[in-house]
């Protein structure tokens, strides 16, 4: 939803972190309180920080890993609100389109056997010939609905 309510450039996907930052109304105090349980976190399930991602497998789960997801997920409803509110806006019916087919598309990737949720490929959003050929194929069914008088 961010990719499609941002202006300018949608190559790169936002990270959680760079959302979070950018596009909640949030104070410096919690700012700085989600940072340190992400850091907290990462630590322990990062390989490149010394931790394994096994952790998430151990039971019961550490506080730290708890703490970790759980604000991530009480944070996703705020920026689902930020985001849908900017969609909602006259029209945006074309992105709203485009963000329910492509997770359709994402969440069918996630469920294959070859799915590497930590590829580098994930970063990418969109390019504009992607994007041109959307708005053409969008442009060319609401002209022929409009023929047809559906």
């Amino acid at each position: 939803m961010e990719l499609a309510s941002r202006k300018g450039s949608r190559k790169f996907v936002s990270g959680l972190a760079k959302c979070i930052g950018r596009d909640l109304q949030i104070s410096p105090a919690q700012q700085t309180q989600w940072r340190v349980t992400k850091e907290r976190g990462v630590q322990l399930f990062a390989p490149e920080t010394g931790g394994r991602y096994e952790v998430f497998n151990e039971r019961p789960l550490k506080p730290e890993i708890i703490r970790y997801c759980q604000q991530d997920v009480a944070l996703l409803p705020i920026l689902y609100n930020v985001y849908n509110a900017k969609l909602k806006a006259d029209g945006e019916a074309f992105w709203r389109f485009i963000i329910r087919s492509e997770s359709e598309e994402r969440v069918r990737q996630s469920q294959s056997a070859s799915y590497d949720g930590k590829s580098k490929d994930k970063a990418f959003g969109w390019d504009q010939e992607s994007i041109t050929r959307w708005t053409d194929d969008w442009n060319e069914d609401i002209m022929m609905e409009a023929m047809h008088g559906s």
